[in-house]
């Protein structure tokens, strides 16, 4: 399966981009976001999905980043959802905001996009709604911990103890707010 390809963006299209590798070119469908973070005549690694039918030819899908491609892949194993009403669905909102929808099971914000009815909005969230409670989770851990390292780098502790410090204390705990984090790493760097 091909996961990805480095390659040159050729040209950029309103339906996705013309992408060159070693003399090949490949025509990949891309949502506006990735369009948005790319520019032609750079070099990037695009993350791709393949898409086969029996009665169409393959379709490359490409993908700015791994969280684009995880929620893509994630929509079209939804009843009703294929490839194209995935990437207008997120070609109409950034992957964060949809995850957000449904993750908060927010099926007006979701109906509102393109593609997406009362229905296929409640059966988005019905069927995925476990898998982005724990993305939204492990975001909101990564950010208390960022947050309380620039705390403390901000109180003047060297970046280095304050690195080691965060690190012992997720090592043990992982569900801590910022400040819960900067009290146990202060206790930490007294010592």
């Amino acid at each position: 399966m091909l996961a990805g390809i480095k390659c040159k963006i050729h040209e950029k299209k309103e339906w996705g981009i013309l992408a060159e590798n070693n003399g090949f070119f490949f025509n990949i469908f891309c949502s506006n976001y990735t369009l948005e973070k790319i520019e032609e005549g750079s070099e990037y690694i695009i993350y791709t999905h393949l898409q086969t039918s029996q009665d169409k030819s393959p379709q490359l899908y490409g993908f700015f980043d791994k969280k684009e491609e995880k929620i893509f892949k994630a929509l079209i194993k939804v009843n009703k959802i294929g490839p194209k009403v995935a990437l207008k669905l997120l070609s109409s909102s950034t992957p964060d905001k949809v995850i957000e929808y449904i993750a908060t099971k927010d099926a007006g914000s979701l109906s509102t996009l393109p593609g997406i009815g009362a229905k296929t909005a409640e059966r988005l969230i019905i069927e995925l709604s476990g898998l982005y409670e724990t993305v939204e989770t492990e975001e909101m851990k990564e950010e208390s911990f960022e947050d309380a390292i620039e705390a403390l780098l901000a109180l003047g502790f060297d970046k280095r103890e304050i690195t080691k410090a965060v690190k012992k204390i997720f090592s043990r705990e992982r569900n801590l707010e910022s400040s819960e984090i900067i009290r146990k790493a202060l206790n930490i760097l007294k010592k």
